[in-house]
């Protein structure tokens, strides 16, 4: 499987159907860490505290290589009728 480059993100990522990818892998000067929140947060609070880790290290946005959300409910899935 062919990867692409993030260089401003220093990770490599194997593309997946959009908006997703298929993996990250650190490029060899580089480390992913792994952040878990011990409450649960609001997704623009959490967004927030990415913004200000990232900075904190002097990151920049692009370095983020993924996030996983996790939901109290299911969302609210509208059932449509095709009619043809």
């Amino acid at each position: 499987m062919a990867s692409a480059t993030n260089p401003s993100g220093g990770y490599r990522y194997a593309p997946g159907i959009p908006p997703y990818s298929a993996g990250v892998r650190a490029d060899d000067d580089h480390i992913i860490v792994k952040v878990a929140l011990t409450e649960p947060t609001g997704w623009l609070d959490g967004f927030g505290l990415i913004d200000r880790v990232l900075a904190a290290e002097d990151r920049p946005a692009q370095a983020l290589c993924a996030i996983e959300l996790r939901c109290p409910t299911p969302p609210l899935v509208r059932r449509v009728r095709v009619v043809q």
